[in-house]
């Protein structure tokens, strides 16, 4: 006798290949053809020749579960490789319109990660572009993608001299190849010099020279990915850093994070610390990243 409940349902088989987890962290998981992600509990197929019956919420329940057609994820496409004078590889990639740079076998820098890159040049460019203040000397440490020093040249003034530090030869390539559009091309600005080497070097050799001084180079000062980048954020590279500003000068420092206590390092060597927190708009939405600032007394 029937209690007006439908018999008994039982789960139905997955159909073709199992899939796989994607390895780029920011891929979404997808299915070939003739795939399925397998029956979840609130879609059991009926017995063979079992009629469904309406539900009580007004539609009928599934006798099979659809098949996920949405399209794939484009593939990244390897446009060019280098080796840093540290050994690693670095690779430079493509997927649609973002480019990505990445440095034994982890992301290094997105191109839908400008947000903070010109923020820095933004906040240190502003300090020292006072009215009157004649010509101003500007060295920015890391190429990068080109977005720190495309605001760089967008705030400064015509008669202003942009020096960029890059320390591996293939960066600057790919910024005047096939980078070259994302910022604007901002090599092509005859304010603009290259100076290829290490910029630590650079700095230590200059005195009393630089207005501001602008250092996108590992993840800053906390955490370093590169043990060799202590140099900069040390004690003895940021007394170099204070000889080589001039009066009221500003040292300006890209941070992943204001975590550590970089302000006490800063004080140090002679600067008047502040930190300034920006929030990233790419890749890395809703994580704040960080600038640090030393001012040189005037």
């Amino acid at each position: 006798m029937s209690d007006g409940r439908p018999p008994e349902l039982s789960r139905s088989h997955a159909r073709g290949l199992a899939c796989s987890v994607a390895k780029h962290p920011y891929r979404s998981r997808h299915y070939s053809e003739g795939e399925t992600r397998g029956d979840p509990p609130h879609s059991r197929a009926p017995f063979a020749g079992h009629r469904p019956r309406a539900s009580p919420l007004g539609f009928d329940l599934p006798d099979r579960v659809t098949r996920d057609t949405s399209p794939a994820v484009k593939p990244w496409q390897t446009l060019a490789e280098a080796e840093a004078p540290d050994g690693q590889r670095l690779v430079l990639s493509r997927r649609g319109h973002e480019f990505l740079i990445r440095a034994g076998g982890y992301d290094l820098m997105s191109s839908r990660d400008d947000t903070t890159a010109r923020a820095l040049a933004t906040i240190g460019c502003a300090m020292v572009c006072s009215p009157g203040a004649g010509p101003r000397r500007v060295l920015i440490g890391g190429l990068g993608m080109g977005y720190s020093l495309a605001a760089a040249c967008e705030i400064l003034p015509d008669d202003a001299e942009i020096e960029v530090a890059e320390l591996v030869p293939a960066v600057i390539a790919w910024n005047r190849g096939p980078l070259a559009e994302l910022a604007g091309r901002p090599l092509d600005d005859p304010r603009v010099r290259v100076f290829e080497g290490d910029v630590a070097a650079r700095i230590e050799s200059a005195r009393a020279h630089f207005d501001a001084i602008l250092l996108d180079v590992d993840n800053g000062p906390d955490p370093l990915a590169h043990d060799h980048n202590a140099r900069l954020y040390g004690i003895d590279g940021l007394r170099a850093g204070h000889r080589a500003l001039r009066r009221g000068g500003v040292h300006a420092v890209w941070s992943f994070s204001d975590a550590g206590d970089f302000a006490t390092q800063l004080r140090r060597a002679g600067f008047e610390p502040s930190v300034e927190r920006v929030a990233n708009r790419g890749r890395d939405r809703g994580r704040s990243h960080a600038i640090w600032i030393g001012r040189k007394q005037g």
